[in-house]
């Protein structure tokens, strides 16, 4: 991409728009490489929610039980879950009744965040 963008500029040194710039016939076929950004994780290696519920059945660790749980559920990275406190959890009631707890992120790689249980 970079090449490319350099021959255009060269054989075009008169265009200042660099949009309008042909592509050099020097440079014509040859393609950008790849991303080589392959996840080596294939969709069956992650867990459905029978997996899940299976380890929480037969995990012995309250502790182990809810930060699993919790990480299911919000997708944060270990060090934003492990930095929470119980102030950090606000439980909410919707006009319907239903129940459901935010957590506020505040010590995360990005910005202070809130994220529903």
């Amino acid at each position: 991409m970079i090449l490319n963008k350099f021959f255009r500029w060269l054989y075009n040194s008169n265009e200042p728009d660099s949009k309008k710039r042909i592509t050099p016939p020097c440079m014509m076929g040859i393609r950008k490489l790849p991303r080589q950004e392959k996840s080596p994780y294939k969709p069956s290696n992650l867990w459905d929610a029978t997996e899940h519920a299976i380890f929480l059945k037969y995990c012995s660790s309250k502790r182990d039980r809810c930060y699993h749980a919790m990480a299911n559920d919000m997708s944060a990275r270990p060090h934003e879950i492990l930095n929470l406190r119980i102030q950090d959890i606000i439980f909410k009631v919707t006009d319907d009744g239903t129940q459901y707890a935010e957590v506020l992120i505040t010590g995360g790689k990005t910005k202070p965040r809130t994220i529903p249980l």
